[in-house]
């Protein structure tokens, strides 16, 4: 019987899915595939950053980023660690920055990206 509510392992690896295409897209510099990927009431935090509270907020952020002028900074992704509506990406920032990264990421009922923290490291 159909309840509405998606299973947790679905919900988990659709997650991991619209993580690794937020990379891919932001990547390319397709800011609206990016923000896609995220919940309409979703939270960006990284270091330095006034926190992007929403799709919209999420969606200027990147338009600013794609925006800078230079080599862009590609993800490479070294690991993904995934639990029940939770993922944590380890990986490193390839281009102007060069710098390793840590993401931790909720994901919301329907599998959409709902928070991301951001944490670099040299």
């Amino acid at each position: 019987m159909a309840t509405g509510r998606w299973d947790p392992d679905d919900v988990t690896a659709a997650g991991v899915r619209h993580v690794l295409l937020s990379y891919e897209r932001l990547d390319a510099g397709d800011v609206q595939g990016y923000t896609s990927q995220y919940d309409v009431n979703a939270v960006v935090r990284a270091p330095g950053r006034v926190p992007a509270l929403g799709r919209g907020a999420v969606a200027q952020g990147a338009a600013d980023r794609v925006a800078r002028p230079g080599c862009p900074d590609l993800h490479v992704v070294h690991h993904v660690v995934a639990a029940p509506q939770r993922i944590m990406v380890v990986g490193r920032m390839v281009g102007r920055v060069g710098t390793e990264f840590a993401d931790v990421f909720t994901v919301s009922d329907r599998g959409l990206l709902l928070s991301q923290t951001t944490f670099y490291f040299r």
